[in-house]
């Protein structure tokens, strides 16, 4: 392939990507703010014994946002063979998402509160005041972050597939202890990942022209 082909494959590539994150922003805002019927709370005691540790705040906003990008930024340019079923992977897991938060609405009540004053700890209230608050289960977090590891465990070298899935579990875990989401928001979110590559696993449109 001409070296002028694969730039304008690649620059196409990362013009879908950023056309897939505004997307996602617009179904966010919809289902932040035209959700149906009242709130749930789906909390489980131990929610309000977990107490807040702002270390992890660098997973869950650092790791957590480097992870996307990398794997965005390896399928865009690097295994763009199965750029396309990545996108569509994605792209179904945020919209999927965000139908589940418009029918089954949930309200997060426990946002840590009197933070202390650290740059850390300013920037997840930052995040708190930015979150809707309306969209715990599942998390996104958890849900993007293991499909994420999930597609570059079976692409790449499976040492930079184990350190997505590390990163993925940590991610998972740093949920509860920045107090962004319930316990039971987690499982919810891995198979709500599972479920997506599951899914765009078994269309064969996804599986073809793969190299």
């Amino acid at each position: 392939m001409k070296a002028s082909t694969i730039e304008s494959r690649a620059l196409v590539n990362l013009g879908m990507i950023v056309v897939y994150h505004l997307f996602s922003l617009v179904v966010y805002f919809i289902a932040a703010n035209y959700y149906l019927g009242k709130p749930h709370i789906p909390a489980i005691p131990i929610d309000y014994k977990i107490p807040y540790i702002e270390f992890f705040v660098i997973i869950y906003i650092y790791a957590f946002y480097t992870l996307l990008v990398l794997t965005d930024l390896y399928y865009a340019l690097i295994q763009t063979g199965k750029f396309r079923k990545y996108l569509f992977a994605a792209t179904l897991n945020v919209t999927l998402a965000c139908l589940i938060y418009i029918v089954f609405p949930t309200r997060n009540i426990i946002q840590a509160g009197n933070l202390p004053n650290t740059f850390l700890s300013e920037l997840m209230q930052k995040y708190y005041e930015a979150d809707v608050a309306m969209n715990c289960l599942p998390s996104l977090h958890v849900a993007s972050s293991i499909l994420s590891a999930l597609f570059l465990y079976e692409d790449a070298r499976k040492e930079y597939g184990w350190m997505a899935l590390t990163t993925a579990i940590l991610v998972s875990i740093s949920t509860i202890f920045v107090r962004q989401h319930y316990v039971l928001d987690i499982p919810a979110g891995i198979l709500h990942a599972l479920f997506v590559y599951w899914v765009i696993d078994l269309l064969p449109a996804m599986n073809c022209g793969e190299s």
